[in-house]
């Protein structure tokens, strides 16, 4: 009888064993067949990395079909279906995807974290927490040395801005490095930009002349705004708000996400109006 027992003891515990495989394979870029390193593997809450060789090994897993998730920098991530066992090494083949658009270089505009100058910079997860449709002088309102106002009184409409008491022919605006102020009179129309935040991903203010190299119309201060990083897939939004003083905010954006790795193509329209709430602002 022990040995009945110690038998289907030894049985069961072998089923077991053999009931859980390792699991190997191999990650390659897909034109040129090098393996890849590094390349992260995702099945299950459970993770593994390639190798040098491009090779990985999932250890300890149930008989069964699985989906893997494989992705690496600069390549397109990849969803595989695998049965455990397999009968051979598989190999996987991850695409090369253009990451960057064409480098553009600009020079002395954003100043680092050990410039000898004082400045403030603004995110866009900020940058969308007060956004509500009025013109950018409002949405750095609250930063230090700001004064700014408004002919409708919210914000909507003719604004102007002032940084250490100097005016906004003495305020460098410069969008993606590019001077904004206007070339003669030096003064920036923020009313020519509806709902311009929302196309904003940055700002940085820099109180004093800082770092532009754009002559008297930095001697106040410098905004440099960026807008937002291009979008690796398709997307579209909508939103509508509504507000006190009859405002009212329209706002769709889509994006054709990366078309070849090299282009994207990128839109936005706004509405925005408002009766304000001094006297004749309409």
């Amino acid at each position: 009888m022990k040995k009945l027992l110690l038998g289907i003891c030894v049985l069961f515990t072998a089923n077991a064993i053999w009931a859980q495989q390792n699991f190997k394979a191999k990650v390659i870029d897909k034109e040129t067949k090098q393996p890849l390193t590094g390349a992260s593997i995702d099945v299950n809450n459970a993770g593994a990395l390639t190798d040098e060789k491009g090779e990985f090994v999932l250890e300890n897993f149930k008989n069964g079909k699985y989906s893997l998730k494989i992705s690496s920098i600069g390549y397109r991530t990849a969803d595989y279906s695998v049965t455990i066992p397999a009968s051979e090494t598989i190999v996987f083949e991850l695409e090369k995807i253009n990451l960057f658009l064409q480098p553009v270089e600009v020079k002395s505009t954003r100043a680092g974290d050990k410039a000898p100058f004082t400045k403030t910079n603004i995110g866009k997860k900020e940058i969308e927490k007060v956004n509500l449709g009025q013109d950018l002088p409002f949405i750095v309102n609250q930063t230090p040395s700001v004064v700014v106002n408004s002919d409708a009184g919210n914000g909507v409409g003719y604004t102007g801005i002032r940084i250490r008491g100097t005016d906004a022919t003495r305020i460098n605006v410069t969008l993606n490095g590019i001077p904004y102020n206007d070339a003669e009179s030096q003064g920036t129309y923020f009313v020519d930009l509806p709902d311009f935040s929302s196309s904003v991903s940055s700002i940085q203010i820099q109180r004093g002349v800082g770092t532009s190299s754009n002559g008297t119309g930095a001697f106040g201060a410098t905004i440099n705004m960026s807008t937002n990083e291009f979008n690796e897939h398709a997307y579209g939004e909508a939103s509508n708000a509504y507000g006190s003083f009859n405002t009212w905010k329209h706002t769709i954006k889509a994006g054709s996400g990366l078309i070849d790795d090299h282009f994207t193509i990128d839109a936005r329209i706004s509405k925005i109006s408002s009766d304000g709430y001094i006297d004749r602002a309409s």
